[in-house]
């Protein structure tokens, strides 16, 4: 007899969809429609911020949304539940640090309508953000709203295990190439996760959880069911109890047919189709 799950958490970019494409593979689509036909509630647990999310991820229909990496929660219409940021004060040093070391660095903020960057991001603020923020190139230490999210570009000049002993109060987080985030310290998937589970009163045993980054490590640290997708780095294979297919190869359809006793009306899994924005 299958488990019974009764939260299914999901990474967007890299889980839900291929990074850098703007569709979701309708396999994937079938699959958390026949989670919440079981009962099953199934909330995003990403990187992004809600305003972030593309029209044609919020109309799935999740429950939740854990955003900024663990720094927002918030419910279905984006109301926010809880909140942890980085203080002003860290964040201004924070900044200053960046701009010390001519670090190529991004502050994303909790309104969500706006983005502070500078260097040569042109390229990737287009990709991820421009879409759904106002983007302001600038050079300036002042911050004028509470900061959910910094990010920062490595560079062989840059020495950013010093800025990581420097300030113990945020996290350091791998998220692509040469990219890393840094959230208040207490800002996690994980954390929000199990911020989630006493709220709803769902043992974290109970949950199961799909990602393919670095920064999805404690979200499979306080789950029950870790699924790793078949394009995740060796690093979050390794720690994952299952690994599945390739976004683009219905990983997520292929798994949940693994762990959950459902019936669903997507055929075989092969010639999946796209959910486009």
């Amino acid at each position: 007899m299958k488990p019974e799950y009764k939260i299914a958490f999901f990474d967007v970019d890299g889980t839900l969809r291929a990074t850098g494409k703007h569709c979701v593979p309708e396999s994937t689509i079938s699959a958390i429609d026949n989670l919440k036909n079981i009962g099953v509630k199934v909330i995003i647990c990403s990187g992004r911020n809600y305003t972030q999310m593309p029209e044609y991820i919020r109309s799935i229909g999740f429950d939740y949304f854990i955003c900024f990496a663990g720094a927002l929660i918030t419910d279905s219409e984006g109301n926010i539940i809880r909140l942890t940021s980085i203080s002003k004060e860290t964040a201004v040093k924070l900044k200053r640090s960046f701009i010390e070391q001519n670090c190529t660095y991004s502050f994303k903020f909790l309104s969500g309508k706006n983005i502070q960057y500078n260097g040569d991001m042109d390229d990737f603020i287009s990709l991820f953000f421009k879409s759904s923020y106002t983007a302001v190139k600038d050079v300036e230490v002042n911050l004028d709203e509470e900061v959910l999210l910094a990010g920062v570009y490595k560079d062989p000049r840059n020495n950013l295990e010093n800025t990581r002993k420097e300030f113990p109060m945020v996290n350091f987080v791998y998220v692509a190439k040469n990219y890393y985030d840094f959230n208040a310290v207490e800002a996690t998937k994980g954390n929000a996760i199990r911020y989630i589970c006493d709220m709803l009163q769902i043992n974290q045993a109970d949950t199961i959880a799909f990602g393919d980054g670095e920064n999805d490590l404690t979200m499979f640290e306080s789950v029950g069911m870790s699924v790793a997708m078949g394009n995740a780095s060796d690093v979050v294979k390794k720690s994952a109890k299952y690994v599945t297919a390739d976004v683009e190869e219905d990983g997520v359809y292929k798994a949940v047919e693994k762990f959950f006793s459902v019936r669903s009306a997507y055929p075989d899994g092969n010639g999946a189709g796209s959910i486009f924005s």
